[in-house]
């Protein structure tokens, strides 16, 4: 059987759907991956190339994985593609899927909800064997009328029965300038983050954390009594990927490890993990940091690891981290994880929930006062508020018949699209990597005077804005990364070698 699963995720990546084709190809599938690199929609001639590939291939399955702000791209493409080819059985998978069965089936004949890989088998297998395909778990199913829904199936719990994602050259496409054309090294550099020169990797499954806007939190519901939710892959099966980077991809010179929970692994595996990595690849790493699961021992084995950058979420506030969004950590285990990570030379960038209706002026002010406590510099990362279909978040929303859903919150824009409540306390927040905390503290105390709001307009334009340009200059490169992290920490490394 020929399989066309297309990608609708704007930028190329290691994740989620290239596991499935990995996986399908495995198992002796002939799966076509198809990139469609984009945010705009297509227009009517890249649509015909769509359909010309589609023709020329002639698959017994298509698929497409989308998340909420892939949806009306995928909807507009799924109704085309149903028009010329009615016969052929379509299949949603992905985030929005999982989030949003119910609006999905109405224009997929398949929806795979949670992981998807011994699913999307079992869906083959039965239109090889001519069998039912009502009861497979993961997936429903619309026949006529009628939409069966099954159930998951149990975890996997050793994520090492999967093979590591890899690019199949010959049988991976993108969609460049109005065509669907074999995807080169060339395309592929074009199309993710610093031109291919960090590499994203999944070490593990699952999140510590439920947050309320967060997709775990309906994953977690969805796997209730489905076996252990946070998985490992062993640290070999994690060379043997890290391997084939290095022979793969020469231009890689940063590895950039996605799971949300990494360095919540336990003490033993991280030791593991920093041994191996240095010996065999010893490239800078990004990875992202849960301050409840973490210990000076594991900070310390990251460090040893080469780890260049160390994400973690503030988000907002202790009192809507605690009673909104359901994130149980307080705003000074956050400092203190922040201090470890100065300590040991890794550089912080902080996630920050913005343009949060639930947010009062005593929240921006508690939130401004925690980032002046952080140590300097570091990177902040401000994603706007969005209330994503069926996640607790949106549900308490609702229920509180206070906030104003915003029905385009991941559908028109990727976050949310709330206006700024209190831009001086905003501004405050932007410029706190770069600034004391005495001078931050300063303007908190002042926020109340005009002038004060003039002197930080200044402020902000001339100072911040050029330091934020020599940031985003830096950051699309990441050797010119590695190289200002040796500059920021060289005094503490002369205090240290002083000491010694």
């Amino acid at each position: 059987m020929t399989i066309v699963l297309f990608n609708m995720i704007w930028e190329m990546s290691t994740l989620g759907l290239l596991n499935i084709a990995t996986y399908l190809e495995c198992e002796g599938y002939s799966a076509q991956h198809v990139y469609l690199t984009k945010h705009e929609p297509e227009s009517k001639e890249e649509i015909n190339a769509i359909l010309s590939f589609l023709n020329k291939k002639q698959p017994s399955l298509i698929g497409f994985s989308l998340m909420t702000f892939n949806f009306e791209r995928t909807k507009r493409i799924t109704l085309a593609i149903r028009e010329r080819f009615p016969g052929i059985p379509i299949v949603w998978g992905g985030i929005h899927p999982t989030f949003n069965p119910e609006e999905s089936i109405k224009y997929a004949d398949y929806v795979c909800i949670g992981e998807g890989e011994q699913a999307m088998v079992e869906l083959l297998r039965a239109f090889e064997d001519n069998a039912s395909v009502e009861k497979i778990p993961n997936i429903w199913c619309r026949q006529n009328d009628h939409v069966f829904k099954n159930d998951v199936r149990p975890l996997i719990q050793n994520l090492d029965d999967y093979p590591f994602p890899t690019i199949n050259w010959k049988s991976t496409f993108c969609l460049d300038n109005g065509q669907i054309v074999p995807l080169t090294h060339n395309l592929y550099r074009e199309n993710v983050m610093y031109t291919g020169t960090m590499y994203d990797i999944m070490v593990s499954r699952g999140c510590p954390y439920s947050c309320s806007y967060c997709c775990n939190s309906l994953f977690r519901s969805i796997y209730r009594n489905k076996g252990k939710y946070v998985r490992y892959r062993s640290v070999d099966s994690v060379m043997l990927e890290l391997n084939y980077v290095k022979r793969e991809f020469p231009y890689v010179n940063m590895i950039n490890i996605q799971d949300d929970g990494f360095a919540a692994a336990s003490e033993d595996y991280l030791k593991e993990f920093s041994i191996k990595y240095r010996e065999q690849i010893g490239y800078p790493l990004r990875l992202r940091i849960i301050p409840t699961q973490i210990t000076e021992n594991k900070i310390k084995y990251l460090a040893e690891a080469n780890t260049l950058v160390g994400v973690m979420g503030i988000q907002s506030s202790d009192r809507i981290n605690k009673e909104i969004f359901n994130r149980k950590v307080s705003s000074k285990t956050l400092i203190d994880t922040a201090k470890l990570l100065k300590k040991y030379g890794i550089v912080g960038q902080y996630d920050l929930i913005v343009r949060n209706p639930y947010e009062t002026e005593a929240d921006m002010v508690d939130i401004c006062n925690i980032l002046s406590q952080i140590p300097k510099p570091y990177q902040l990362a401000c994603f706007p508020l969005a209330f994503f279909p069926n996640t607790v978040l949106r549900e308490k929303a609702i229920k509180d018949d206070t906030i104003e859903i915003n029905e385009s919150d991941g559908y028109i824009t990727p976050y949310g699209n709330y206006p700024v409540k209190y831009p001086y306390l905003y501004k405050l927040q932007i410029i706190c990597p770069y600034t004391p905390g005495f001078i931050i503290r300063f303007f908190l105390r002042n926020r109340h005077s005009k002038f004060f709001h003039s002197i930080l307009a200044v402020y902000y334009s001339l100072i911040y804005k050029t330091i934020d340009k020599l940031r985003e200059l830096i950051m699309h490169n990441t050797m010119f990364v590695a190289v200002t992290k040796k500059i920021i920490f060289l005094p503490q490394k002369l205090i240290r070698l002083l000491k010694k």
